[in-house]
């Protein structure tokens, strides 16, 4: 990639790693100053501050053009502190107003029944899920009653065909007769 195609913030660190001196137009070190990584809410907002107090003071002052690329120099470790505190402020009264709305929603939703509305829903879901698990396992018992059953039917008949005098020993045990202890 071109040095021209960089972003400023990546020729400065390149810039201060390899010790080059101003090659380039002097550009603002705020925004490095002011934001510690992308994730840095905070340092952006605090950044977006610092832009609106240069355009203000472009508006109020009328500066010439030389003096507004020198902005950043009059900018102090105390300002930068200040945009930070700022926004810091900003995010604060942005999340306590977003989370007092949802309380308020959540409050608005039990009254209204609608969480009751999904909390009975999930429970009819839950019960449905448990009374076809249990369907599934009547059907299971009810086969393995089924399998046992002809199980013995066959054991019946195999000790039938085995056996020459069955017929007398079944038509015993059916009769409660002691035909058994008899021969």
């Amino acid at each position: 990639m071109s040095e021209q195609f960089k972003p400023l913030s990546d020729r400065t660190a390149n810039d201060r790693l390899n010790g080059v001196t101003q090659s380039r137009p002097e550009y603002s070190d705020v925004f490095d100053h002011l934001v510690k990584d992308e994730d840095d809410l905070e340092g952006m907002i605090a950044y977006a501050f610092y832009k609106y107090g240069k355009k203000h003071w472009v508006i109020s002052e009328n500066p010439p053009d030389e003096e507004k690329k020198r902005f950043h120099r009059k900018t102090t470790p105390t300002d930068l502190d200040a945009y930070r505190a700022r926004a810091r402020e900003q995010l604060t009264k942005t999340f306590g107003n977003l989370e007092a709305a949802l309380r308020e929603e959540m409050k608005q939703e039990i009254l209204d029944g609608t969480i009751v509305a999904k909390i009975d829903k999930s429970q009819i879901d839950t019960l449905t899920e448990m009374s076809r698990r249990s369907a599934m396992w009547r059907a299971v018992l009810s086969s393995l009653i089924s399998t046992l059953i002809f199980a013995v039917l066959v054991f019946i008949l195999y000790i039938s065909i085995i056996t020459p005098n069955f017929a007398e020993i079944w038509s015993s045990v059916v009769q409660h007769d002691p035909i058994i202890n008899s021969h």
